[in-house]
């Protein structure tokens, strides 16, 4: 990740996106590319869910820097530092924060474990948390001094911070085990680091991409340049070994689903007639072709929407706990509206649907243009992957979260820019 500051920024991130083709050389595997049929509105459930029967806490950041968890029935449980970032759940419904301090304070990491909450200090307050699996170690992003990112490990049993790489940017992924990172530095080279080894750069080049995912104990998703071209692949990182997926020319957004069996795509870049206003330009800047789902086993690749409008763009991609749905947060650039979509990414089929989104400009600064690296640490779904939480605007004007019931109804949870949902 790069430093944000804002929606400013964070629009300019957008828009320095490289433009690229919006269409693909090939398609890699033993399949050919297979159009998917058209895509249908149906219920998951003919008996959805009620908010309080749905599992875990939530997590929201409010107006003005505000933690607070809830019950996915709108029950508060918790109030955190009055002016907090970057909440990211772990293992166990433990919740890692950035404490900014009251009044100007000194700034500091703050774990949520079991109703107790511990703080570690820190020079400069961190603009991005990732917990590893085992839920022992916090990862945090943040500013070294001017134009370098620093990865700090914060080893929660020994209260101690640890500088493992850093770059002028920095995208990462925690291994299954929760003992190394794969990191993708200054664009341009990917390293494995363990905290107790020297750092091991892999001898490949990299192309357009945010962040890599690991796929197994060794095997990581990630984009190489060769000279026959730009590849989406699954590579071994110990012995280079790889699994073609996809070639392409520009770069490209992806997500690899929980159970490691599928990577949904969509390429970055391009332009589109929309109207000719400020976010959505950003938004178009981001992507100009449909989401796909490829097969990591068997490279096929299906088109999770073949009728998608070329003004269109997608912003987000998170796959649920199970893999069986897929949210895409969509811009419809025809009309200038955003929209939650949640997809069977087996049968291709749309399956229900949040229109007429507005996200607050702290959501769209801070998130969206990061959307690879944070689909990695947080997420919308119920553990159970039956509802979904989003942030919108309420009737008021102001940001606003809310719970959707697959199937069913949305209704406001509470105040706020931002919300997550645990883990468990």
């Amino acid at each position: 990740m790069t430093s944000p500051r804002g929606l400013v920024l964070g629009l300019v991130a957008l828009l320095a996106v490289p433009a690229c083709s919006t269409s693909i050389d090939d398609r890699l595997g033993p399949s050919t590319t297979t159009t998917s049929p058209p895509p249908s509105e149906q219920a998951t459930d003919p008996t959805p869910p009620a908010a309080a029967d749905l599992p875990g806490e939530i997590a929201v950041l409010g107006r003005e820097g505000e933690l607070r968890v809830f019950t996915p029935s709108g029950e508060l449980i918790d109030e955190g530092a009055p002016r907090s970032t970057q909440a990211t759940w772990g293992a166990d419904r433990v919740l890692g924060s950035v404490s900014l301090g009251p009044d100007g304070g000194a700034p500091s990491v703050a774990v949520r474990s079991g109703g107790a909450t511990t703080a570690t200090s820190i020079e400069a307050p961190p603009f991005y948390l990732f917990w590893s699996p085992p839920g022992d170690r916090l990862a945090t992003l943040g500013s070294l001094g001017p134009g370098t990112i620093g990865l700090r490990v914060l080893d929660v049993a020994e209260d101690s911070l640890t500088t493992w790489a850093e770059g002028t940017s920095l995208y990462f992924d925690w291994s299954p085990d929760g003992r190394r990172v794969l990191a993708h530095i200054d664009d341009e080279r990917l390293v494995v680091l363990d905290g107790d080894a020297e750092p091991r750069t892999l001898d490949l080049a990299t192309g357009q991409f945010q962040a890599p995912a690991w796929t197994g104990p060794t095997t990581a998703v990630v984009v190489i340049d060769t000279p026959e071209g730009r590849f989406l692949t699954e590579l071994d990182v110990d012995s280079l070994a790889r699994n073609d997926l996809v070639r392409f020319e520009g770069a490209i957004a992806f997500a690899v689903s929980p159970d490691n069996e599928s990577v949904a795509y969509y390429l970055r870049g391009g332009g589109g007639s929309g109207a000719p206003d400020d976010v959505t330009v950003a938004y178009q800047a981001m992507a100009a072709a449909g989401v796909h789902i490829v097969d990591i086993a068997s490279g096929e690749d299906l088109a999770l929407d073949p009728d998608t409008n070329p003004d269109d763009a997608h912003l987000w991609l998170d796959w649920s706990p199970d893999s069986t749905s897929l949210a895409v947060l969509r811009f419809a650039g025809g009309n200038g509206r955003l929209d939650w979509e949640f997809w069977d990414p087996v049968a291709l089929a749309r399956v229900d649907r949040v229109g007429d989104i507005t996200i607050a400009p702290l959501t769209l600064g801070t998130y969206l243009p990061f959307a690879d690296q944070y689909a990695h640490s947080q997420t919308g779904w119920s553990p159970d992957g039956r509802a979904y939480v989003l942030a919108d605007t309420g009737d008021d004007g102001r940001p606003e979260t809310k719970l959707h019931v697959i199937g069913g109804d949305t209704t406001a949870l509470a105040p706020g820019t931002a919300a997550f949902w645990s883990l468990d």
